[in-house]
């Protein structure tokens, strides 16, 4: 039986809110990285990657996971595994290879096939089988970050559809919206739920949110990847350009890539940043 080759996954670790997406898009300019969007991986040299970061990343919160890169994610590996959920954490290198021949699209085995880093999305302490040829990057959360990654986090994955007299409400959690919930998922999908009140809700869902204290213990992030390559950055190594530049390059000379222009990197953090009026 000939041997399973695996993918070259590039494995994003961090707290949903925290700037994943954004590193993300930063890494995939390089050639090294593929991206989510086939277009744009087959014309690199010629994308203008400011056009494409005002096209994913609005300054309208509210519509931010609508217009955000995941979406144009197309490969087909979000219907084998989850990011948050349990799905696909205990296939077999085998069942994996079955269910990536049923899901996945030609140009997912075509990154595949050369080798480049595959970006992929991980909010679990679990390290399935089929992770074994992985590299993670882990975004964490510090002090000094949280009051904005507590607004993210709000103002990205939550609406309020009905405030009533009473004070109640009920609240669309956009990121369980039907739209974009894999045809996989077998489970209950909540997309709203009805709070007793804004700080209930608040205490509840902002503060109160598993991947808030998770992301803020490093303990959590290594205790199942300590034997694979990783990278360790801080939420606020993103928000501030003049820790962004060293961070960026640091990465990729971490990931074997060729970084992009630092003129190109101040461009796109300007824009992402600007959309972020806290």
């Amino acid at each position: 039986m000939s041997k399973i080759e695996l993918p070259k996954f590039l494995v994003i670790r961090f707290a949903p809110g925290s700037a994943g997406n954004f590193l993300t898009s930063l890494l995939q300019c390089s050639d090294g990285i593929g991206h989510w969007d086939e277009h744009l991986e087959r014309n690199k040299s010629d994308t203008d990657w400011l056009k494409y970061f005002q096209q994913v990343y609005v300054s309208d919160l509210s519509q931010w996971l609508k217009y955000e890169p995941l979406n144009r994610q197309n490969l087909g590996v979000r219907e084998i595994f989850s990011a948050i959920y349990e799905r696909g954490n205990y296939l077999s290198i085998d069942q994996f290879a079955e269910q990536e021949k049923k899901h996945c699209s030609n140009f997912y085995f075509d990154l595949k096939n050369q080798q480049k880093y595959i970006p992929v999305f991980w909010q679990k302490n679990y390290f399935p089988e089929y992770f074994a040829n992985a590299t993670f990057v882990n975004i964490m959360l510090d002090r000094s970050s949280l009051r904005w990654f507590d607004r993210s986090f709000y103002k990205k994955h939550y609406s309020i559809e009905k405030l009533n007299n009473d004070g109640s409400l009920i609240i669309k959690y956009e990121r369980h919206r039907p739209s974009i919930v894999p045809r996989t998922f077998t489970g209950t999908n909540i997309y709203k739920n009805y709070h007793p009140g804004f700080i209930n809700f608040a205490r509840q869902e902002i503060f109160g949110n598993i991947w808030r204290s998770r992301y803020l213990s490093s303990e959590y992030l290594h205790n199942s990847t300590s034997d694979r390559p990783q990278y360790t950055l801080y939420l606020s190594d993103l928000l501030n350009l003049s820790r962004l530049e060293p961070k960026y390059l640091d990465l990729c000379k971490f990931l074997d890539i060729a970084p992009m222009p630092i003129p190109q990197l101040h461009q796109l953090f300007q824009h992402w940043r600007q959309c972020h009026d806290y």
